[in-house]
């Protein structure tokens, strides 16, 4: 005699199984996305740092190529290099350097001469993307000391 099959014998799926199966990969595909999205950002952050730190040590060699007197407060929109050149780099258009320069007293450092009579200046750089700053550093230049 045949036995009547029931749903338990006809093997697969059901439909709460398949369900589930579908939540965790899911689940699963949403986690690496979400991985794989903070990874571009931090890619993304480190390239415009990287990016920021060659361009201040272009404009660092640029201040100490130019004689004392021609070092003045401006905005490079188009980048320069060491020598003053303009920079070609693939996203150039996004990023500008500024340079502020003030004259600082010989024998305090600290403190901005207003007579414009010292032969030190504190040049500070910032590297800007898309005028969001990246990077600021600061440095000290000196003129020829008068005898």
């Amino acid at each position: 005699m045949k036995r009547a099959r029931t749903q338990s014998d006809r093997g697969g799926f059901t439909l709460t199984e398949a369900t589930v199966a579908i939540i965790f990969i899911g689940l699963g595909m949403a986690g690496m996305l979400t991985s794989l999205s903070s990874g571009t950002r931090a890619t993304e952050s480190s390239y415009k740092l990287t990016r920021a730190g060659l361009l201040i040590r272009e404009i660092r060699e640029h201040t100490f190529a130019i004689p004392f007197d021609d070092l003045l407060t401006q905005t490079y929109s188009e980048c320069i290099d060491g020598n003053g050149d303009a920079m070609d780099f693939e996203d150039q258009s996004h990023w500008s350097q500024t340079i502020t320069v003030s004259r600082r007293l010989n024998n305090d450092l600290e403190t901005v001469d207003t007579a414009d009579s010292s032969n030190v200046k504190y040049v500070q750089a910032n590297i800007l993307y898309d005028g969001q700053s990246i990077l600021q550093a600061g440095w000290l230049v000196t003129g020829e000391v008068a005898p």
